[in-house]
Parts: C-alpha cells; structure tokens; sequence
C-alpha cells in the first residue's frame, strides 16, 4: 500500500511514467516465478529497473518525476497490440537516434482492476492491518521475452529500426482482457531501461524520440 499510493501521486504528476507490478511472496496469486529480483523486504521499487525508489516513497514522487523530464531518449518505440479470439498479436517497433550497442527487448503482459486482500502496515486507505478490497493494479502476468531481455539484432545505429512480432494466446490466468496492457521497454548492457512505452489493444503509437 505505500508504494502503490506513492504511485498514485506520480502518476497525479505526470502520464510518462510506466508500472509493472511484481508480486513474488506468499499465498498471492499473482505471484509470477520468473521475476528476476533479489529483494530484502516488501514493498521493495526499482526506477529504470536499477535505482532504488528512496523511502518513504510517497514523500519522494519527485525522485520519480524528475526521471520523466527533460527532452525525450534518442531511442524511440511504439507498440500496436491487438486481441483476436485469444490470440494475442504485438507489433514492437524500435528506432534508434544514437549509435546503440548490446541492447535487449522486454515485453510483459500486464493486468490492472485486479482485486485481493492486502497486507497493510501503513495509515494509508484508512489504516487496517488488511484491506479486504484491495485494487491491485499493473500487475505482471506474463513475460513474452527472456525476463532479462532478448538480444536485438540487426543494426543499431542512427536511424535504424527493429520490429519484432509475438503471437501468443491471452494467458489464461487474465481474468479480464479489457485490463489488459501491454509493456514493452529497451535495456542497455547494464540492464538499465533506455526507454518503455505501455500500450492497450489497438492502439497504434507513432513513435516519441529526439
């Protein structure tokens, strides 16, 4: 509940800011094994999957906000996901403005409107030790790529782009497509995320780049 009432106040501040929510404990549902992080404690929130989130996190939305100002990254994406029956067809196109090496692609599908009992230790949503409804949002469902990412191939210099296709079928544990989205960002070496961009189906995104 403190992080995800810190995202609420970020996402007050700004629409460029993408969550993906990994549930790794317990007797969650949502709980997808392939999530790659290590963590101590619960809640624990990585920005650009490699910078911790400072505590208390509601009281430091500008550490995030500030990550989504200034120009835009020299690498663009732009995803067109659409649903057919159960089949689940994701265009991801890249393009890149600067010269880029060792780059990997990341594609989750997400689910939002997800509603659990949560553990609350916090007075947010009126304090209580749970909170029966909760509304448990961006949350992780499956990975359509190496959780780590898959290689791009190709060149990658000024100019160049990269398209890649998945046909899938929706995962059955989606408990309503319409809450689907679907997330797609580039990491560098180092894992870090060069840019994301979140999309639901049929929308068909032109791509945001400098």
């Amino acid at each position: 509940p403190r992080v995800s009432y810190g995202i609420e106040q970020v996402n007050s501040q700004t629409s460029d800011a993408v969550v993906v929510a990994l549930h790794k404990s317990g007797s969650d549902p949502y709980i997808v094994n392939t999530a790659p992080y290590n963590v101590s404690g619960y809640p624990t929130a990585n920005l650009n999957r490699t910078t911790l989130w400072n505590y208390p996190e509601p009281e430091n939305v500008s550490q995030v906000v500030g990550l989504t100002n200034g120009v835009n990254p020299r690498l663009g994406l732009a995803l067109s996901p659409t649903l057919n029956g159960n089949t689940l067809d994701i265009e991801v196109n890249v393009k890149f403005g600067f010269n880029f090496t060792n780059t990997k692609l990341v594609v989750y599908v997400l689910e939002s409107g997800l509603i659990y009992p949560q553990t609350n230790y916090t007075s947010y949503y009126g304090g209580g030790s749970t909170l029966p409804n909760f509304v448990h949002n961006h949350v992780l469902r499956s990975v359509l790529t190496n959780i780590n990412g898959d290689a791009i191939t190709g060149s990658t210099n000024s100019g160049d782009t990269y398209t890649k296709n998945f046909s899938v079928q929706l995962p059955s544990n989606i408990s309503n497509s319409s809450n689907v989205s679907i997330v797609a960002f580039v990491v560098d070496a180092s894992g870090k995320a060069l840019n994301v961009r979140m999309a639901h189906f049929n929308d068909a995104q032109t791509y945001e780049i400098e």
